[in-house]
């Protein structure tokens, strides 16, 4: 769990082990006393803070060097330069990223620990599932129960700017993501397994469009942020809820209500 006074950053840094278990950082190198129980540790980080500052003491926590930043032009990148955030994906660790609608965070998707600092990171309700993101079409049926509405979905827009909710073959319900801009495509594919992830905001603070906001929100928080500039579409993906007996929309975004109905041949819901 993450260290009380010090917010989520704190058990962003911490990273998982090879079970999943979630490891706190060494307060030897962060610099920081040792100390023993999560109140005594809490009230340290608590004087440390009132003393140098929040922006200091997450430095100190974070390392030497704090977040890495990526930055490239989404048009003529090299993989290569993902590479850095790959790994950090595959050691379970926290990864900010661009997509064609907003700034994501994100994870490796079987990390129960890394899924945790997400809704640390973001004080995120419990109750609101984290999406998946993948890379095809067909990924999508490998991990979903698919219905004839999302086979119509599927092939009309994706890859592209729809979440669609299904559930997923453990049973729960999951929003399914398949991006299609060229940065987070090929940071799924160097890290090799499916992203669980969500905007790259505080809970109830607007979705960055921008690297410069993904930073703002971001640095100091995550291990990695890939700043690609400004997004294609600038505002979020359309949601829709694919579940239950009727197709129901959960937020309208890129897609129009009108451009699923005409795909799905009936009228879409408007849940929101």
């Amino acid at each position: 769990m993450g260290i009380p006074g010090l917010s989520a950053w704190t058990s962003v840094r911490a990273g998982c082990d090879d079970t999943g278990a979630t490891t706190l950082p060494s307060r030897a190198r962060a610099g920081l006393p040792m100390i023993h129980g999560l109140e005594a540790r809490a009230t340290a980080n608590r004087r440390l803070v009132a003393v140098e500052g929040e922006k200091a003491v997450r430095a100190r926590l974070m390392g030497s060097k704090g977040t890495k930043i990526i930055t490239i032009d989404p048009a003529k990148f090299e993989e290569s330069q993902l590479l850095p955030a790959a790994e950090a994906v595959k050691e379970g660790r926290l990864v900010v990223f661009p997509t064609e609608t907003v700034y994501g965070v994100g994870c490796r998707h079987d990390k129960e620990c890394a899924r945790d600092e997400i809704y640390r990171l973001k004080h995120r309700e419990r109750s609101k599932p984290l999406g998946m993101y993948l890379l095809s079409a067909a990924d999508l049926r490998n991990h979903a129960v698919m219905t004839g509405a999302a086979e119509k979905l599927a092939q009309a827009f994706l890859p592209g700017p729809l979440t669609i909710v299904l559930a997923g073959r453990d049973g729960d319900k999951i929003g399914f993501r398949v991006p299609s801009d060229r940065v987070s495509r090929a940071l799924i594919a160097l890290s090799g397994i499916p992203l669980a992830g969500t905007s790259a905001n505080l809970s109830g603070q607007a979705s960055p469009v921008t690297g410069e906001e993904a930073l703002a929100a971001m640095e100091g928080k995550v291990d990695v942020i890939i700043n690609g500039g400004k997004t294609e579409w600038g505002r979020e993906s359309t949601v829709i809820d694919l579940s239950g007996e009727r197709p129901v929309v959960l937020r309208e975004g890129c897609i129009s209500l009108n451009e699923l109905s005409e795909v799905l041949g009936e009228n879409v819901e408007k849940g929101f």
